[in-house]
């Protein structure tokens, strides 16, 4: 493993990074996003991978001693929350956290496979609308 600034780990690092609350950097512009449209929000989330490549690679890559899900501490869950809001005027509450998980997911390939250059670059929009659009299209939305 290499060691970042200070000798530590990235993944101890990262974790302290969102502890101090630098999710803000990553939940502003998908907040602002979110007001437009889930589209908006898609591409926040892949700029700001784009953006911050060895942030996004030690939050969401390397292993690291924080928790996920439902006991995850609440600067996570409200992270999560940003990208729930999006889907959460087309789907029954019981699904909403399974689609919004998928739906990340699929950013999150995106993202990797993208900054790892194994995707055309020159395709990227062209993905992520129809991402959006069938993920919409999956819980009965017109909108993008």
């Amino acid at each position: 493993m290499r060691l970042g600034r200070h000798g530590r780990s990235p993944c101890s690092s990262c974790v302290r990074w969102c502890r101090r609350g630098g999710r803000r950097k990553i939940i502003a512009p998908a907040r602002h996003a979110a007001a437009d449209s889930p589209l908006r929000v898609a591409r926040a989330y892949l700029d700001f991978a784009v953006a911050n490549p060895s942030l996004y690679d030690a939050m969401f890559l390397m292993n690291t001693a924080l928790t996920f899900g439902l006991e995850a501490q609440l600067p996570l869950r409200a992270a999560f929350g940003e990208l729930e809001a999006m889907f959460r005027p087309f789907v029954d509450a019981p699904d909403l956290g399974a689609r919004t998980e998928v739906a990340w997911s699929s950013l999150h390939g995106l993202a990797t496979l993208g900054g790892g250059g194994r995707l055309r670059p020159e395709l990227r929009d062209r993905r992520l609308v129809w991402l959006v659009a069938e993920r919409l299209a999956a819980v009965g939305a017109a909108r993008a």
